[in-house]
């Protein structure tokens, strides 16, 4: 089963994507070379070969990581190949490292196959 999760910042309060303002612009979270470190502290066997596209291997996922071509980074994707969306679960590792590497870098998850945010609790 595969999933995608939007990372972005998102304003303060936001519930719902609907409530989105329109014409809303995301403020950067970084430079995609401080995202890659980042990522790489919190998982050390990322495969960086390409830095627009990484890919972390777990025991039971594979999460790949779309930063995107620009220098600067306001958004990017997290593509999950191995936990199903209806079984999302905090403990699960796919779960736990897109959640750590979205709150070291003030990101906010959105979960496309859900339609719902993605947190801890």
């Amino acid at each position: 089963m595969s999933w995608d999760v939007f990372a972005f910042v998102a304003p303060k309060d936001l519930r719902r994507m609907e409530e989105l303002p329109t014409g809303y612009q995301m403020p950067a979270m970084g430079s995609r070379d401080e995202l890659i470190g980042t990522i790489r502290q919190l998982a050390p066997q990322v495969d960086e070969s390409d830095p627009e596209w990484l890919v972390v291997q777990g025991p039971d996922y594979l999460v790949e990581v779309s930063l995107g071509s620009e220098l600067s980074v306001d958004s990017f994707m997290f593509f999950v190949r191995g936990d199903a969306p209806s079984g999302v679960r905090v403990e699960s590792g796919a779960v736990r490292l897109m959640l750590a590497i979205a709150d070291s870098v003030g990101a906010t998850l959105f979960d496309t196959s859900r339609g719902t945010f993605l947190t801890a609790s």
